[in-house]
């Protein structure tokens, strides 16, 4: 009779353990679950911008679900190490294709090729691209509009057609003005900044410089709206409502505190 109970208690013991294993690995995956759904930034309803890397360099694709289209723009130059830095345009995410050729024609197919290769992807998670590449199923190839940075091209051409790429329609809508301020000790970082405002369809209407501050901030008067969310969540700037209003609906001040990790 012992012996019996001494099974049962070993029977008992092993499926208590197995049962705690069991709990540990669902707890971990709720958990992996709640944080890649935390972290995911596409959202199915605005403008989302990747950079992809093949064999052949970079290549640029902007997903507007608003305007129901993509824009794939391909650079004639491939020595661009940082697109977002180079050329002042918002970059969301980033992924790399190692020895092999990103087929622009069939980018759902490819971004689920690239959707388990987490080593080479950059500011998105595995539900972005699961994401993108659902919608991407959902343009027609009448709404995907392919363009091409050549080299040749004026500063004039160049501008107009990164704008035309990667202007928010949402930034549009509101139309707030902005004012661009470079409280360092950079010189042209205020035109840079205003550049990629620019680019993303902001209405930039004063860029000045001012006396060394440490912090950067986004100064707005009235709603916050997406544009100053948008700008904020972009640049990681910290956002603060003014009362004292002044000659723009936005103030973006560049501070001390940026320069390490401008994207722009």
């Amino acid at each position: 009779m012992s012996h019996k109970n001494k099974q049962k208690s070993n029977l008992n013991l092993a499926m208590g353990f197995i049962g705690l294993v069991f709990f540990i690995v669902i707890i971990s995956f709720v958990f992996k679950v709640f944080w890649v759904v935390k972290e995911s930034k596409f959202d199915g309803s605005n403008k989302f911008n990747i950079a992809v890397y093949d064999s052949r360099g970079a290549g640029l694709i902007s997903f507007s679900p608003k305007e129901k289209s993509i824009s794939i723009l391909k650079l004639e130059d491939k020595n661009y190490n940082n697109p977002a830095s180079e050329l002042q345009i918002p970059i969301d995410g980033y992924q790399t294709f190692t020895n092999k050729e990103f087929n622009y024609s069939n980018i759902s197919s490819n971004l689920f090729t690239g959707m388990f290769l987490a080593q080479s992807r950059k500011g998105m998670t595995f539900l972005d691209v699961l994401r993108l590449a659902m919608y991407s199923r959902t343009v027609s190839s009448n709404s995907t509009y392919e363009r091409k940075l050549l080299k040749q091209y004026s500063q004039t051409e160049r501008s107009a057609i990164l704008s035309l790429t990667f202007r928010d329609p949402s930034i549009l809508t509101e139309g707030k003005s902005v004012e661009v301020v470079n409280a360092t000790e950079v010189s042209g970082l205020g035109s840079r900044l205003a550049s990629l405002v620019t680019n993303m369809g902001g209405n930039v209407v004063l860029v000045s410089s001012s006396e060394n501050k440490k912090n950067s901030e986004i100064v707005f008067f009235e709603d916050e709206g997406y544009t100053v969310k948008k700008f904020s969540d972009y640049l990681g700037f910290p956002k603060r409502k003014s009362k004292n209003r002044g000659v723009a609906d936005v103030i973006i001040i560049i501070g001390q505190d940026s320069l390490s990790k401008l994207r722009f």
